[in-house]
C-alpha cells in the first residue's frame, strides 16, 4: 500500500503515519483482520472488526447477533481540514441486515455507520476504529429519532427502545481479545 500512496507530500505522510497507527492497533487489540489497503488517492481499508453485531432481516424474526462485520472505511484529505458528517466514514459490507439505529437501512443501497451527526476535522483512524467498535456493539446508542446525532434507521431505534435490556450487546472492551473468530452467528436467547 505504502508503494501506491499518492498526493502531496503531507498528505503522502499523514495516511502513512494514519496506516501504521491502524496497524499497531490490529496488532494489540486482535479485534482486526486486515483485507486491504489502499492509499492511491484516499486512505481506504477492508477490515473484519470482531465484536457483537446485530441483525434483524424482518421485524418479526429474531435478532441474530453475529461476532464480526467486514467494514470500508474510507478517510479523504478533506477530513483533515474540514468537519465531516459522522456517516461518511464507515460503510458495513457484512453481515447484512445490521439492525442498529445508527445503521442506515440497506434500502438506500448501503449500510453506512453514523458515527455523530459531525467529526471534527483531523479525526484519527484509530478514533474512527473505537467509534465504530462502541456503536456496533451498543456500548454507545442513540435511540432518539428527532436528534441528528446519528439515527439513520428509525425503526430499528424503535424496536431498541422497547429491547433496551438486551443492550449492550457486549460489555467487553475493544482491548479485550474476542473469545473466537468465526462466522457463524449466535441468536439472542
Amino acid at each position: 500500500a505504502i508503494q501506491s500512496n499518492a498526493g502531496n507530500v503531507i498528505w503522502r505522510s499523514r495516511k502513512k503515519n494514519e496506516i501504521h497507527d491502524f496497524l499497531a492497533l490490529a496488532q494489540v487489540s486482535k479485534r482486526i483482520r486486515v483485507r486491504h489497503i489502499d492509499l492511491s488517492v484516499d486512505l481506504r481499508i477492508l477490515f473484519d472488526l470482531f465484536g457483537a453485531v446485530p441483525t434483524l432481516s424482518q421485524p418479526n424474526q429474531e435478532l441474530v447477533i453475529h461476532d464480526r462485520a467486514t467494514l470500508g472505511l474510507t478517510y479523504t484529505e478533506d477530513s483533515v481540514r474540514t468537519p465531516q458528517p459522522g456517516y461518511s466514514f464507515v460503510q458495513i459490507l457484512e453481515p447484512r441486515h445490521v439492525w442498529l439505529p445508527n445503521v442506515s437501512n440497506e434500502e438506500v443501497g448501503v449500510q453506512a455507520l453514523c458515527l455523530g451527526a459531525t467529526l471534527p476535522p483531523g479525526i484519527l483512524i484509530k478514533e474512527l476504529i473505537l467509534l465504530s467498535y462502541a456503536a456496533l456493539t451498543m456500548q454507545t446508542v442513540q435511540l432518539d429519532a428527532l436528534d441528528a446525532g446519528g439515527v439513520m434507521n428509525g425503526e430499528a431505534a424503535q424496536w431498541w427502545k422497547t429491547n433496551q435490556h438486551r443492550f449492550p450487546l457486549t460489555q467487553d472492551s475493544f482491548m479485550k481479545p474476542p473469545s473466537k473468530q468465526s462466522a457463524s452467528p449466535l441468536p439472542v436467547a
